[in-house]
């Protein structure tokens, strides 16, 4: 995603793109200073996260007022789906804790870390994978 990116966005000079770990702390574990991005994407990632809403509050902290976040990952089908079935499936693929959010879910963390959600869409990865996608800004 990183190397189509940078092809995506050649000659762009204030686009800085680099791969992240997110963790526990003040800014999500990440070697940067409060206030640094107008942009954080977050792609996959968060059905992963052992504290979900911290690791989202450390990213608002590391949003310049009014900067974006946006957050995709895959979701867990709804009723009449057997969500027991679709999380042992998970944890088989992910080989770890894993939480798969809805949108609602998601949308919802947003907004407990202090994030003004403007949008957020679900979509249809294939028959048995759906994603969602959630934009939101800090105020």
């Amino acid at each position: 995603m990183l190397a189509q990116a940078r092809i995506a966005l050649k000659g762009q000079p204030r686009m800085h793109l680099a791969r992240a770990e997110i963790g526990p702390g003040a800014t999500a574990g990440l070697p940067y200073a409060p206030g640094t991005f107008d942009l954080i994407t977050c792609t996959n990632a968060l059905h992963d996260l052992l504290d979900a809403q911290a690791a989202l509050s450390g990213l608002r902290r590391l949003l310049a007022p009014g900067g974006q976040l946006v957050l995709e990952d895959f979701a867990r089908r709804e009723p009449p789906f057997p969500g027991a079935v679709f999380a042992w499936l998970l944890r088989r693929i992910e080989r770890n804790r894993v939480h798969a959010y809805t949108l609602g879910e998601a949308q919802s963390l947003c907004e407990r870390v202090g994030l003004q959600v403007a949008g957020g869409r679900a979509f249809t990865i294939d028959w048995f994978w759906h994603g969602w996608v959630v934009r939101a800004y800090r105020v």
